[in-house]
């Protein structure tokens, strides 16, 4: 995968420990679906999951679950962070086009009624990893949770 990183415009723009940690989980569903966490009759349906990934910073997790689970996978955040996150994407096409999945750049702003109406409610599975990290915004982020139920 390719995966462009940019420190230096900020904090949303570069990886984390639990975004790498999540990639290590999906990859261990890769090799042993049998022996993974992730592994459920969700899992195990016979068509393709539609994930949404909160505070996606660089892409990297939805890329990987829409590569390792031939998943329909949505990557939001801010809109200023979504030009990084589309040339990710784009950058991994043929890898998400070899294993099934796609990946839909969307912007969200947390605890906005009409962002989470533009992406709809039909996420079979939400990932997060490191959403929260400098004057956490919990109130927005616990109403885009309660909007998407």
């Amino acid at each position: 995968m390719v995966i462009k990183q940019l420190p230096s415009q900020g904090l949303s723009f570069q990886l984390w420990p639990a975004t790498t940690t999540l990639v290590t989980l999906l990859d261990h569903h890769r090799y042993d679906p049998s022996n993974s966490p992730l592994s459920s009759t969700l899992l195990d349906q016979r068509r393709s999951l539609n994930i949404l990934k909160l505070g996606s910073e660089t892409g990297l997790v939805g890329i990987a679950a829409a590569t390792t689970l031939g998943a329909n996978v949505t990557v939001i955040n801010l809109p200023h962070i979504i030009t990084n996150l589309q040339f990710n994407a784009e950058a991994n096409t043929a890898v998400l086009a070899a294993n099934g999945g796609t990946v839909h750049v969307v912007p969200l702003r947390w605890g906005e009624a009409d962002d989470v109406n533009l992406i709809g409610r039909d996420f079979d599975l939400v990932l997060a990893s490191d959403v929260v990290y400098h004057d956490p915004p919990y109130e927005p982020l616990l109403e885009t949770l309660r909007l998407l139920l």
